[in-house]
Order: structure tokens, then C-alpha cells, then sequence
């Protein structure tokens, strides 16, 4: 009896060895009980289920999907296609939902909710999703779970092979995408006058300050920067605490009359907590761009200023340009904008380059021929053209508006979403809507 007893111990203690998945090394039924510590490691060091991808998945996802979530569906399989081999197709949730699929975005397989700005990963069985506020953030999710879960350790990424580490899926939530160092730059003829039914500088300076609130662009190239906005501007920077919902200001720029003098500016306003000036300058769009001088026809002397501006986030280095072309004629805007890229071409390197303005000149006319046959207007290749209107300068009215305001860049970024800024903050900012552009760097 005894002798039975003792096999029934040992088989018991076998059983538990078995379900703890730790190496038990005594059969001995006089060794000192497992603590509880012990026995949680034992159970944190069992096999980790790994999601197991093959080329029976499929990505999916809503019907409804926009283009850029479609475009985000074929990054992910492309990327998956020349990792592993698979050639995963790309379905809507109007299909019938298996248990093999990568979800890309809200369908109906996912109806919860993402703050705005933020993504989610999770498994649901064998399915993984990725989940995010909007199609934009979406983009940038998947490209930064993809990097990492192909890469780093949270499975397997070979050829044919393609596994996801359960216990790491977590880790997969908050990674650090291109969209968390996008840029928003911003261009806002600011209207130098003192204007009468609701549009004093005092009244608009207000509905400035809701914009930037809202907004809170990262550079902002202003037009018509007279000494009462620079007056402003200055208390305001001046005043704000870590409480205030806009954002600190530096402003770089010099005055058409000259070097130190008063008068209208086409200023670049930056993010202190963002950049670190590096160099600014602000020249003259003419034959003569050093000193203080115009181009023949010219009803005004004619600017324009520009910053290298460093980044502290990424440690890139940024060139910002702004200006404001003369209301001339298209031959004088011509002669300035042929200047001011001669001009700038000496500073911009290898540097992502904004350019930001009031040009006065609409599509099609000469001078905007000029500036897009060497940059890119932001609006017409932006993934997101979030404008209601089509217009910028509207001299405060609603009923029409013209194009004329513009944010250019080059090729080392890419432009995210584009808007001209046409809400009612209770009254108009200016006599132009403002345009704000969100870049992120290639």
C-alpha cells in the first residue's frame, strides 16, 4: 500500500510538472512545495502562441474605404510580398469575415472607436487588426507595425515565413510613426489695415489667436506684417503660460523699407518647443536683392525672408521661405518669383524646402508656372484636400474667393492633408483665408 501511495504521488506531481511547463528535477515527494513566485515563473516561461500568417490570409477592408486606406492595403501586402513571398488579396468587409485576416482600419469585423490621432493593434483569434482614428493615421500605423513586426523580434519574417509573437502584440501599440514628426506649415496674409464693420486689427487679432488654438501650426509664413501685429504678437508670446492652449512663438523677418526699420514684413513665425533657429535672412525681389530696391513696375518694394530652422524632435534641418508677390502685373510677379528662386537656390542644399506666400497670381498664370516648374503646390498633390471653398482672398465676404494664397515644397517631404483655413471664428482673421499644409518627411 505504501508503494502505491508513492506512485500515486509521483504520477501527481508528474501531472503538475506537465501543466506548469517548467523542468521539475525531484520526484521526490519529501522535496519542499513549489512557492508561489516559483510557480508564476514556471507559467511565464511556457511556450508563447505565435500568430501564424500563410498566403491563406487576406487583407480587408471597409467597403466604404477611401483611397488612402486603400493605398495603405497595398503597402501592406506589397510589403508582405516581398518579405515572405505571400501574395495576400485585398477584399472589403462585405465579403463574409474567416478566421485569417489582417483588418485594416473600422469595418464591420471592428466597430469600436480610436481616439483622434491614435491606432490599435490587437489579435481577435487568428485575425490581426489594426485599427486607427483616420485613414492618414492609419497609413502611418501600418507602416510602423509593419517595420517593426518584420524586422525586430516579434516573430518571424523570412521567406515563407511569417509568425507574430502573441505576448509582444502590445508592444505593437504606441510605436513611433512618420505622422508623429509630421510638419503643419501654414501661409496667412494677415491684411496691415484697420478695417471697419467687425475687422479692426483688435477684432481679428482675437480670431487669430482661436486659430492658432486649433490649428497650432508648427511654421507660419504672414503677409502684411505691420507693426500692430508686430505689437501684438509680441505681448502675446510675451504673456503665454504652459496653461494656454497656443503654442510659443519665435518670429524671424525684416521690413521692406530696410534692416530695422518699420513696416510691413513677411515674417516667419516658428514653434520655440519644435525648432531651433539656425539662420535667417531676408532679401529683395529684384536685380538687386541685397539692399532695398524693386523690379521695374513694381507698385511696391517686394520681399522675401527665409529660416533654416532645426528640428528637435528628429534633428532634421527644415528651409521655411516666405513671401509676398507684387499686385502688379503677371510679368513683374514673373521677374520676382525667377529672383527669389535664383536667390534661394543658394541656401537650399540638401534641405526640405517650404515655400509659403500671398502670390498674387491663380493657376495658370506665368508666375505660378515659374515657382511649379521647380516645386510642388501642396494642394493638388495633398492625399487630403480638407477645404471647403476654393478660394483664399475674399475681401470679407463669403460669396467669392480666388485662389492666390499657395504652400510649395520640394521632394524630400511628402504633403499629407492640405486646407484653406475658411472656418468663422466669429468674424474674419483677414481679408484671406489662411492655407495649411502637414507634411511628413520622406
Amino acid at each position: 500500500m505504501k508503494h502505491l501511495n508513492r506512485l500515486l504521488a509521483l504520477a501527481l506531481l508528474a501531472a503538475l510538472c506537465l501543466t506548469a511547463a517548467a523542468g521539475c528535477t525531484s520526484a521526490d515527494p519529501n522535496t519542499a512545495a513549489t512557492t508561489n513566485s516559483e510557480t508564476t515563473a514556471a507559467v511565464t516561461e511556457a511556450p508563447v502562441r505565435k500568430l501564424t500568417v500563410d498566403n491563406t490570409y487576406r487583407i480587408v477592408v471597409a467597403a466604404e474605404a477611401d483611397e488612402i486606406t486603400q493605398k495603405t492595403a497595398d503597402m501592406v501586402a506589397g510589403i508582405i510580398r516581398e518579405i515572405v513571398g505571400y501574395e495576400l488579396a485585398v477584399v472589403t468587409d462585405a465579403e463574409a469575415a474567416v478566421e485569417q485576416e489582417i483588418v485594416l482600419g473600422h469595418t464591420n469585423r471592428d466597430l469600436s472607436t480610436t481616439e483622434e490621432g491614435a491606432y490599435h493593434v490587437f489579435l481577435n483569434g487568428d485575425s490581426l487588426h489594426i485599427s486607427a482614428s483616420d485613414s492618414i493615421t492609419l497609413y502611418f500605423a501600418a507602416e510602423a507595425v509593419l517595420e517593426a513586426w518584420l524586422t525586430a523580434d516579434f516573430g518571424l519574417a523570412t521567406p515563407g515565413t511569417l509568425t507574430l509573437a502573441e505576448d509582444r502584440v502590445a508592444e505593437l501599440n504606441g510605436l513611433t510613426t512618420r505622422r508623429d514628426h509630421s510638419i503643419k506649415i501654414m501661409s496667412q496674409n494677415l491684411r496691415d489695415g484697420n478695417d471697419p464693420n467687425g475687422n479692426t486689427f483688435g477684432e481679428r487679432f482675437e480670431r487669430f489667436k482661436l486659430l492658432l488654438a486649433e490649428y497650432q501650426p508648427d511654421v507660419i509664413g504672414t503677409q502684411e506684417h505691420g507693426t500692430n501685429w508686430s505689437i501684438r504678437f509680441e505681448k502675446l508670446f510675451a504673456d503665454l503660460s504652459e496653461d494656454d492652449d497656443i503654442p510659443l512663438y519665435a518670429m524671424v523677418g525684416e521690413s521692406s523699407s530696410g534692416f530695422g526699420q518699420r513696416g510691413g514684413k513677411s515674417s516667419i513665425l516658428y514653434r520655440v518647443d519644435r525648432f531651433d533657429l539656425v539662420e535667417t535672412n531676408t532679401f529683395w525681389l529684384s536685380e538687386t536683392p541685397e539692399r532695398v530696391s524693386t523690379v521695374y513696375g513694381s507698385e511696391h518694394k517686394r520681399i522675401c525672408t527665409w529660416a533654416l530652422l532645426k528640428d528637435k524632435v528628429t534633428g532634421e534641418t527644415i528651409l521655411a521661405a516666405n513671401t509676398h508677390l507684387d499686385n502688379s502685373t503677371d510679368r513683374v510677379r514673373t521677374e520676382q518669383i525667377t529672383i527669389l528662386l535664383e536667390v534661394l537656390s543658394e541656401v537650399v542644399g540638401d534641405y526640405p524646402v517650404y515655400l509659403t506666400g500671398d502670390f498674387n497670381a491663380r493657376v495658370g498664370s506665368g508666375a505660378y508656372g515659374v515657382v511649379a516648374a521647380q516645386m510642388q503646390d501642396a494642394r493638388r498633390t495633398a492625399w487630403v484636400d480638407r477645404s471647403t471653398v476654393d478660394g483664399t482672398y475674399h475681401g470679407y465676404s463669403t460669396q467669392w474667393a480666388m485662389e492666390i494664397d499657395f504652400v510649395f515644397y520640394n521632394e524630400k517631404s511628402t504633403p499629407v492633408s492640405y486646407e484653406i483655413v475658411s472656418k468663422d471664428y466669429d468674424g474674419f482673421v483677414a481679408d484671406h483665408y489662411g492655407v495649411i499644409a502637414e507634411f511628413v518627411l520622406e
